[in-house]
Protein backbone atom coordinates (compact mmCIF):
# COMPACT_ATOMS: atom_id res chain seq x y z
CA UNK A 1 0.00 0.00 0.00
CA UNK A 2 3.08 2.35 1.01
CA UNK A 3 4.50 1.42 -2.39
CA UNK A 4 1.35 2.37 -4.35
CA UNK A 5 1.08 5.70 -2.38
CA UNK A 6 5.04 6.45 -3.28
CA UNK A 7 4.09 5.42 -6.86
CA UNK A 8 1.32 7.76 -6.94
CA UNK A 9 2.82 10.72 -5.61
CA UNK A 10 6.02 10.56 -7.40
CA UNK A 11 3.88 9.97 -10.90
CA UNK A 12 1.59 13.06 -9.81
CA UNK A 13 4.58 15.06 -9.34
CA UNK A 14 6.44 14.12 -12.90
CA UNK A 15 3.24 15.34 -14.19
CA UNK A 16 2.87 18.56 -12.03
CA UNK A 17 6.37 19.28 -13.13
CA UNK A 18 6.12 18.82 -16.67
CA UNK A 19 3.15 21.14 -16.67
CA UNK A 20 5.63 23.84 -15.27
CA UNK A 21 7.92 24.33 -18.15
CA UNK A 22 8.40 27.11 -20.77
CA UNK A 23 6.18 26.50 -24.06
CA UNK A 24 6.69 28.47 -26.86
CA UNK A 25 2.96 29.49 -28.67
CA UNK A 26 3.25 29.92 -32.16
CA UNK A 27 0.64 31.04 -34.64
CA UNK A 28 -1.55 33.32 -32.36
CA UNK A 29 -3.13 36.03 -33.81
CA UNK A 30 -1.89 39.74 -32.86
CA UNK A 31 -3.90 42.06 -30.86
CA UNK A 32 -4.83 45.18 -32.27
CA UNK A 33 -5.53 48.31 -30.69
CA UNK A 34 -6.31 52.18 -32.22
CA UNK A 35 -3.88 54.58 -30.06
CA UNK A 36 -5.17 57.78 -31.93
CA UNK A 37 -6.34 59.52 -35.01
CA UNK A 38 -5.26 63.27 -36.10
CA UNK A 39 -6.30 65.14 -38.83
CA UNK A 40 -3.43 67.02 -40.48
CA UNK A 41 -4.29 69.40 -43.67
CA UNK A 42 -7.08 67.30 -44.59
CA UNK A 43 -5.16 63.96 -44.68
CA UNK A 44 -6.02 61.26 -41.17
CA UNK A 45 -3.02 59.92 -39.89
CA UNK A 46 -4.16 56.86 -37.69
CA UNK A 47 -2.13 55.21 -35.15
CA UNK A 48 -2.65 51.55 -34.09
CA UNK A 49 -0.93 49.54 -31.85
CA UNK A 50 0.01 46.25 -32.75
CA UNK A 51 0.88 43.14 -30.00
CA UNK A 52 2.52 40.53 -30.83
CA UNK A 53 1.59 37.30 -28.74
CA UNK A 54 3.87 34.78 -30.21
CA UNK A 55 7.36 33.42 -29.05
CA UNK A 56 9.24 34.95 -32.07
CA UNK A 57 9.05 37.65 -34.43
CA UNK A 58 6.04 38.45 -36.82
CA UNK A 59 6.44 40.26 -39.81
CA UNK A 60 3.28 42.94 -40.68
CA UNK A 61 3.75 42.99 -44.96
CA UNK A 62 0.15 45.11 -46.07
CA UNK A 63 -2.69 46.60 -44.10
CA UNK A 64 -5.47 47.28 -46.11
CA UNK A 65 -7.85 49.39 -43.61
CA UNK A 66 -10.91 51.50 -44.10
CA UNK A 67 -12.36 54.09 -41.10
CA UNK A 68 -15.84 54.86 -40.79
CA UNK A 69 -18.56 56.64 -38.73
CA UNK A 70 -21.98 54.60 -38.97
CA UNK A 71 -22.15 54.21 -42.48
CA UNK A 72 -20.31 57.53 -43.74
CA UNK A 73 -16.53 56.98 -44.59
CA UNK A 74 -13.60 58.42 -43.34
CA UNK A 75 -10.93 56.46 -45.79
CA UNK A 76 -10.05 53.78 -47.37
CA UNK A 77 -5.85 52.84 -47.77
CA UNK A 78 -4.05 49.91 -48.62
CA UNK A 79 -0.40 50.61 -47.33
CA UNK A 80 2.62 48.18 -47.65
CA UNK A 81 5.89 47.82 -45.93
CA UNK A 82 7.74 45.81 -43.61
CA UNK A 83 7.01 46.02 -39.14
CA UNK A 84 8.74 43.44 -37.25
CA UNK A 85 7.48 42.92 -34.34
CA UNK A 86 9.33 41.16 -31.72
CA UNK A 87 8.52 38.49 -29.23
CA UNK A 88 6.10 39.65 -27.03
CA UNK A 89 6.61 42.93 -28.51
CA UNK A 90 4.33 46.04 -29.15
CA UNK A 91 5.18 48.33 -32.10
CA UNK A 92 3.39 51.01 -33.90
CA UNK A 93 1.47 51.17 -37.48
CA UNK A 94 1.00 54.94 -38.59
CA UNK A 95 -0.77 55.22 -41.36
CA UNK A 96 -1.49 58.27 -43.20
CA UNK A 97 -4.04 58.86 -46.27
CA UNK A 98 -6.71 60.99 -48.05
CA UNK A 99 -10.07 61.97 -46.00
CA UNK A 100 -13.46 61.75 -47.71
CA UNK A 101 -14.58 64.95 -47.68
CA UNK A 102 -18.08 63.81 -45.53
CA UNK A 103 -16.19 61.64 -43.16
CA UNK A 104 -13.65 64.05 -42.64
CA UNK A 105 -16.41 66.97 -41.97
CA UNK A 106 -17.66 64.32 -38.87
CA UNK A 107 -14.69 64.32 -37.81
CA UNK A 108 -14.06 67.88 -37.22
CA UNK A 109 -17.21 68.43 -36.01
CA UNK A 110 -16.93 65.96 -33.64
CA UNK A 111 -17.16 67.28 -29.93
CA UNK A 112 -17.88 64.71 -27.05
CA UNK A 113 -17.57 61.58 -28.76
CA UNK A 114 -18.46 59.46 -31.99
CA UNK A 115 -18.81 56.02 -32.69
CA UNK A 116 -16.20 54.56 -35.38
CA UNK A 117 -15.70 51.12 -36.68
CA UNK A 118 -12.42 50.43 -38.20
CA UNK A 119 -12.14 47.05 -40.68
CA UNK A 120 -9.74 45.60 -42.91
CA UNK A 121 -7.18 42.89 -43.79
CA UNK A 122 -3.72 42.73 -41.71
CA UNK A 123 -1.46 40.26 -43.89
CA UNK A 124 1.47 38.71 -41.77
CA UNK A 125 4.65 36.83 -42.96
CA UNK A 126 4.37 33.28 -41.88
CA UNK A 127 0.54 34.01 -40.64
CA UNK A 128 -2.56 33.83 -42.04
CA UNK A 129 -4.07 37.14 -43.14
CA UNK A 130 -5.56 38.66 -39.52
CA UNK A 131 -9.32 40.16 -40.45
CA UNK A 132 -9.24 43.80 -38.58
CA UNK A 133 -12.72 44.63 -37.01
CA UNK A 134 -12.45 47.73 -34.14
CA UNK A 135 -15.67 49.13 -32.83
CA UNK A 136 -15.52 51.96 -29.99
CA UNK A 137 -15.36 55.81 -29.66
CA UNK A 138 -13.29 58.87 -30.72
CA UNK A 139 -13.01 61.46 -28.59
CA UNK A 140 -11.17 64.97 -29.10
CA UNK A 141 -8.05 65.52 -27.38
CA UNK A 142 -8.66 68.40 -24.68
CA UNK A 143 -6.42 71.28 -25.81
CA UNK A 144 -5.63 69.53 -29.18
CA UNK A 145 -7.45 70.66 -31.83
CA UNK A 146 -7.40 67.74 -35.21
CA UNK A 147 -6.35 65.07 -32.21
CA UNK A 148 -8.62 62.31 -31.46
CA UNK A 149 -8.32 58.67 -29.06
Amino acid sequence: MKSVSLFVLLLLSIVVLNGCGPREVRAVPPGVSLESVAVVDRRIEINLLIENRNDHVIVLHTSDVQMAFDDTLLFETVSSGSLDIGPRGRESLRIATEAYGEGLELLQSTETARAYQLRGLLEFEDLRSYPLNLRGFLHPVPGQPGRYR
